[in-house]
C-alpha cells in the first residue's frame, strides 16, 4: 500500500517553492511582494467519498502544523492563514453518500458501522488536536536552529515560559 504521506502531502520544499514563487510573481508584476492571506492550508492526501477513518486526521493536524510552522517563518508576509478543516462538511454527502473527508465533527454512527448516518449524536475529530497542541504557544519569538534540514524548530519566550516546537519532515521514521 501507498504511504498516505509520499502521495500528496504538503510541507518542507514543497511549500517553500509554492511561497517564493508567489513572493517573485509579486515582485516581477507589482514591484513589490504582497502579503499572503491563506485561505486554506493542509494535506492532500485523504481520499473523498470514503467512511471516517480517525487515522486520516493524523495525516491532517500533521500537515497543519509543519506548514504552520513553514508560515511563521514569514511573520512580515502573512495576514492570516487558516487551516482546511470544515465543521461537519454535510454537503460532501451528495458523491455517495459519505461526507467530505476532511471535517472537525463526525457523526457517532460513523464508527458503529452506520457510516451514512446523519443524526447524531456529533463528536470531535481526533483533528481538535491540532487546536489543543498550538493553543497555548505564546510569546516572542526566538532563534532557533535545527542542524538537520528535515527538524523543524521554532522557540517562543513568554516570561518564564518556553515554548519549543520540532517537527520531523522525515516520513520514514523516528529522528534523533
Amino acid at each position: 500500500s501507498t504511504n498516505v504521506l509520499n502521495t500528496q502531502y504538503r510541507s518542507g520544499s514543497n511549500v517553500e517553492a509554492l511561497l517564493d514563487m508567489v513572493e517573485h510573481y509579486s515582485m516581477l508584476t507589482l514591484g513589490e511582494i504582497k502579503p499572503f492571506n491563506i485561505s486554506e492550508y493542509g494535506s492532500l492526501a485523504i481520499a473523498s467519498g470514503i467512511p471516517y477513518d480517525p487515522k486520516n486526521d493524523w495525516v491532517d493536524v500533521r500537515s497543519f502544523s509543519t506548514i504552520l510552522m513553514q508560515l511563521l517563518e514569514r511573520p512580515d508576509r502573512m495576514l492570516q492563514a487558516i487551516p482546511f478543516m470544515i465543521l461537519k462538511a454535510e454537503w460532501g454527502r451528495h458523491t455517495n453518500g459519505y461526507p467530505y473527508p476532511t471535517r472537525l465533527l463526525y457523526d457517532e454512527d460513523e464508527l458503529l458501522g452506520f457510516p451514512k448516518d446523519n443524526d447524531g449524536p456529533w463528536v470531535y475529530t481526533e483533528r481538535l488536536k491540532f487546536w489543543e497542541l498550538w493553543k497555548e504557544v505564546n510569546g516572542t519569538r526566538v532563534d532557533s536552529i535545527a542542524s538537520d534540514p528535515d527538524i523543524q524548530v521554532d522557540a517562543y519566550v513568554d516570561g518564564t515560559n518556553a515554548f519549543v516546537i520540532v517537527s520531523s519532515l522525515d516520513h520514514t521514521g523516528p529522528q534523533t
